[in-house]
Protein backbone atom coordinates (compact mmCIF):
# COMPACT_ATOMS: atom_id res chain seq x y z
CA UNK A 1 0.00 0.00 0.00
CA UNK A 2 1.21 3.53 -0.47
CA UNK A 3 0.09 6.68 0.84
CA UNK A 4 0.32 10.23 -0.57
CA UNK A 5 0.17 13.46 0.83
CA UNK A 6 -0.71 16.58 -2.06
CA UNK A 7 0.05 19.71 -1.70
CA UNK A 8 1.40 21.96 -4.93
CA UNK A 9 2.79 18.70 -5.97
CA UNK A 10 3.23 15.11 -4.71
CA UNK A 11 5.47 15.96 -0.65
CA UNK A 12 5.60 12.44 0.27
CA UNK A 13 4.89 8.80 -0.59
CA UNK A 14 5.18 5.77 1.80
CA UNK A 15 4.41 2.48 1.30
CA UNK A 16 4.78 -0.02 -1.69
CA UNK A 17 3.69 0.00 -5.18
CA UNK A 18 4.52 -2.66 -7.88
CA UNK A 19 7.06 -4.48 -4.95
CA UNK A 20 8.83 -0.96 -4.21
CA UNK A 21 8.74 0.43 -0.86
CA UNK A 22 9.07 4.09 -0.15
CA UNK A 23 10.32 5.10 3.15
CA UNK A 24 12.47 7.64 5.19
CA UNK A 25 15.70 6.88 6.34
CA UNK A 26 18.79 8.35 7.76
CA UNK A 27 19.67 9.45 4.58
CA UNK A 28 16.22 11.15 3.64
CA UNK A 29 13.30 9.13 0.87
CA UNK A 30 14.73 6.35 -0.18
CA UNK A 31 13.04 3.77 -2.53
CA UNK A 32 13.83 -0.17 -2.45
CA UNK A 33 12.24 -3.62 -3.11
CA UNK A 34 9.60 -5.06 -1.63
CA UNK A 35 11.02 -8.03 1.16
CA UNK A 36 9.08 -11.24 0.74
CA UNK A 37 8.71 -13.36 3.29
CA UNK A 38 6.34 -16.29 3.91
CA UNK A 39 3.67 -15.75 6.46
CA UNK A 40 3.14 -18.08 9.14
CA UNK A 41 -0.27 -18.58 10.93
CA UNK A 42 -1.90 -19.42 13.85
CA UNK A 43 -4.67 -21.21 14.71
CA UNK A 44 -6.19 -17.49 15.42
CA UNK A 45 -5.22 -16.57 11.66
CA UNK A 46 -5.80 -19.59 10.22
CA UNK A 47 -9.64 -19.25 11.62
CA UNK A 48 -10.33 -15.89 10.34
CA UNK A 49 -8.85 -16.54 6.95
CA UNK A 50 -11.38 -20.03 6.57
CA UNK A 51 -14.50 -17.44 7.90
CA UNK A 52 -13.50 -14.91 4.85
CA UNK A 53 -13.64 -18.02 2.17
CA UNK A 54 -16.59 -18.76 4.04
CA UNK A 55 -18.65 -15.33 3.65
CA UNK A 56 -17.18 -15.00 -0.48
CA UNK A 57 -19.04 -18.24 -0.89
CA UNK A 58 -22.32 -16.73 1.15
CA UNK A 59 -22.30 -13.44 -1.01
CA UNK A 60 -22.29 -15.42 -4.08
CA UNK A 61 -25.77 -17.27 -2.93
CA UNK A 62 -27.07 -13.53 -2.65
CA UNK A 63 -29.65 -12.27 -5.22
CA UNK A 64 -28.92 -9.35 -7.16
CA UNK A 65 -31.61 -7.57 -5.21
CA UNK A 66 -29.87 -8.29 -1.95
CA UNK A 67 -26.77 -7.38 -3.91
CA UNK A 68 -27.91 -3.87 -4.89
CA UNK A 69 -29.52 -3.37 -1.36
CA UNK A 70 -25.99 -3.90 0.42
CA UNK A 71 -24.20 -1.33 -2.59
CA UNK A 72 -27.22 0.95 -0.71
CA UNK A 73 -26.33 1.07 2.90
CA UNK A 74 -22.80 0.67 1.93
CA UNK A 75 -23.02 4.25 0.42
CA UNK A 76 -24.18 5.63 3.70
CA UNK A 77 -21.45 4.45 5.82
CA UNK A 78 -18.29 6.05 5.92
CA UNK A 79 -15.37 4.40 6.69
CA UNK A 80 -11.80 6.17 8.50
CA UNK A 81 -8.27 4.21 7.58
CA UNK A 82 -5.30 4.29 9.88
CA UNK A 83 -4.42 7.86 8.33
CA UNK A 84 -7.64 9.47 9.03
CA UNK A 85 -8.96 9.59 5.52
CA UNK A 86 -12.85 8.65 5.05
CA UNK A 87 -13.90 6.28 2.78
CA UNK A 88 -16.80 4.24 1.46
CA UNK A 89 -17.05 0.23 0.61
CA UNK A 90 -18.95 -1.44 -2.25
CA UNK A 91 -21.99 -3.42 -1.53
CA UNK A 92 -19.57 -6.23 -1.56
CA UNK A 93 -16.54 -5.33 0.86
CA UNK A 94 -19.47 -4.26 3.44
CA UNK A 95 -20.77 -7.60 3.16
CA UNK A 96 -17.96 -9.02 3.94
CA UNK A 97 -16.81 -6.83 6.45
CA UNK A 98 -19.86 -7.17 8.41
CA UNK A 99 -20.09 -10.94 8.33
CA UNK A 100 -16.03 -10.98 9.28
CA UNK A 101 -16.84 -8.94 11.96
CA UNK A 102 -19.76 -11.14 12.84
CA UNK A 103 -18.99 -14.71 12.88
CA UNK A 104 -15.68 -13.67 14.29
CA UNK A 105 -17.18 -13.23 17.41
CA UNK A 106 -19.53 -15.63 17.45
CA UNK A 107 -23.10 -13.98 16.28
CA UNK A 108 -23.70 -15.96 12.56
CA UNK A 109 -24.49 -14.36 9.42
CA UNK A 110 -25.81 -10.93 8.39
CA UNK A 111 -27.70 -11.59 5.35
CA UNK A 112 -29.79 -8.12 5.32
CA UNK A 113 -27.61 -4.94 5.22
CA UNK A 114 -27.57 -3.70 8.77
CA UNK A 115 -29.11 -0.82 10.00
CA UNK A 116 -27.36 2.87 11.53
CA UNK A 117 -26.64 0.57 14.85
CA UNK A 118 -22.94 1.82 15.74
CA UNK A 119 -20.31 -0.30 18.12
CA UNK A 120 -19.95 0.99 21.41
CA UNK A 121 -16.61 3.18 21.17
CA UNK A 122 -13.44 1.80 22.96
CA UNK A 123 -12.51 3.20 26.26
CA UNK A 124 -9.48 4.92 27.26
CA UNK A 125 -7.37 2.01 27.34
CA UNK A 126 -3.55 1.15 28.37
CA UNK A 127 -1.37 -1.66 28.53
CA UNK A 128 -0.18 -2.67 31.85
CA UNK A 129 3.26 -4.77 31.73
CA UNK A 130 5.00 -6.65 34.60
CA UNK A 131 7.41 -9.39 34.99
CA UNK A 132 4.12 -11.36 35.28
CA UNK A 133 1.57 -10.66 33.04
CA UNK A 134 0.21 -8.48 30.22
CA UNK A 135 -2.82 -6.87 30.93
CA UNK A 136 -5.20 -4.69 29.35
CA UNK A 137 -6.47 -1.69 31.36
CA UNK A 138 -9.77 0.46 30.82
CA UNK A 139 -10.73 3.74 31.88
CA UNK A 140 -14.58 2.40 32.15
CA UNK A 141 -16.39 -0.67 32.77
CA UNK A 142 -16.99 -1.96 29.32
CA UNK A 143 -20.27 -3.47 28.82
CA UNK A 144 -20.32 -6.49 26.26
CA UNK A 145 -23.80 -7.10 26.51
CA UNK A 146 -24.14 -5.54 23.27
CA UNK A 147 -20.84 -5.45 21.86
CA UNK A 148 -17.36 -7.11 21.98
CA UNK A 149 -13.69 -6.13 22.06
CA UNK A 150 -11.11 -7.43 20.14
CA UNK A 151 -7.60 -7.52 20.54
CA UNK A 152 -4.43 -7.61 18.14
CA UNK A 153 -1.31 -7.34 19.18
CA UNK A 154 2.21 -7.64 18.18
CA UNK A 155 5.29 -9.66 18.43
CA UNK A 156 8.05 -7.25 20.69
CA UNK A 157 8.66 -4.33 18.55
CA UNK A 158 11.66 -1.63 18.19
CA UNK A 159 9.74 1.47 16.66
CA UNK A 160 6.19 3.04 16.65
CA UNK A 161 5.95 3.87 13.14
CA UNK A 162 3.14 3.17 11.27
CA UNK A 163 5.56 0.38 9.98
CA UNK A 164 4.28 -2.17 12.13
CA UNK A 165 1.01 -2.11 11.05
CA UNK A 166 1.50 -5.87 8.93
CA UNK A 167 2.26 -7.05 12.33
CA UNK A 168 -0.93 -7.07 14.31
CA UNK A 169 -2.23 -10.38 14.60
CA UNK A 170 -6.05 -11.35 15.60
CA UNK A 171 -4.80 -11.92 19.80
CA UNK A 172 -7.85 -12.10 22.04
CA UNK A 173 -11.74 -12.02 21.03
CA UNK A 174 -13.08 -10.58 24.64
CA UNK A 175 -16.68 -12.45 25.60
CA UNK A 176 -16.40 -11.13 29.45
CA UNK A 177 -19.94 -9.06 29.84
CA UNK A 178 -19.02 -6.51 32.00
CA UNK A 179 -15.53 -5.95 32.94
CA UNK A 180 -12.42 -3.38 33.39
CA UNK A 181 -9.04 -5.04 32.75
CA UNK A 182 -8.33 -8.34 30.30
CA UNK A 183 -5.61 -10.95 31.43
CA UNK A 184 -4.23 -11.53 27.67
CA UNK A 185 -0.88 -13.29 28.72
CA UNK A 186 -1.43 -16.79 27.19
CA UNK A 187 -3.35 -15.48 24.13
CA UNK A 188 0.27 -13.15 23.31
CA UNK A 189 2.13 -16.30 23.45
CA UNK A 190 -0.21 -18.58 21.79
CA UNK A 191 -0.71 -15.80 18.93
CA UNK A 192 3.10 -15.10 18.60
CA UNK A 193 4.47 -18.53 19.60
CA UNK A 194 6.68 -16.36 22.01
CA UNK A 195 7.06 -16.90 25.73
CA UNK A 196 6.19 -13.59 27.49
CA UNK A 197 8.49 -14.52 30.86
CA UNK A 198 11.14 -15.46 29.03
CA UNK A 199 11.44 -12.79 27.33
CA UNK A 200 11.05 -10.48 30.23
CA UNK A 201 13.95 -12.51 31.98
CA UNK A 202 16.56 -11.37 29.09
CA UNK A 203 15.64 -7.88 28.61
CA UNK A 204 12.38 -5.42 28.77
CA UNK A 205 10.48 -5.30 25.46
CA UNK A 206 7.32 -3.35 23.83
CA UNK A 207 4.45 -4.66 22.16
CA UNK A 208 1.61 -2.67 20.46
CA UNK A 209 -2.47 -3.08 20.70
CA UNK A 210 -4.91 -2.44 18.11
CA UNK A 211 -8.52 -2.96 19.63
CA UNK A 212 -11.80 -2.55 18.09
CA UNK A 213 -15.45 -3.21 19.25
CA UNK A 214 -17.88 -5.11 17.36
CA UNK A 215 -21.91 -4.82 17.48
CA UNK A 216 -23.49 -7.75 18.44
CA UNK A 217 -26.16 -7.61 15.80
CA UNK A 218 -25.08 -5.56 13.05
CA UNK A 219 -21.31 -6.37 12.67
CA UNK A 220 -20.53 -2.66 12.88
CA UNK A 221 -17.13 -2.19 14.19
CA UNK A 222 -15.61 0.83 15.44
CA UNK A 223 -12.86 2.86 15.00
CA UNK A 224 -9.53 1.04 15.75
CA UNK A 225 -7.21 2.13 19.08
CA UNK A 226 -3.51 1.92 19.05
CA UNK A 227 -1.84 1.64 22.39
CA UNK A 228 1.93 0.91 23.11
CA UNK A 229 2.85 -1.11 26.07
CA UNK A 230 6.92 -0.91 27.45
CA UNK A 231 8.52 -3.51 29.68
CA UNK A 232 11.84 -1.96 30.36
Amino acid sequence: MARVEYGALVTELTGSIGGMTFQRSKSGFICRVKPSAPRCYNDNQNYYQTILVRIIQKWRTLSLLQQQEWDVIAAANIHTNIYGRQYYLSGYNFFISCNLNSVLISEGWILSPPGQDPAESVPVALLDMDEHSAILNLSTQYDGTKSRLVLFTTPPIYSTRSKNIDKYLLTSIITKEKYKDFDFTSDWNNTHSLDYLSIYSLNGFRISAKIISINKTSGLNSVATFIIGDLL
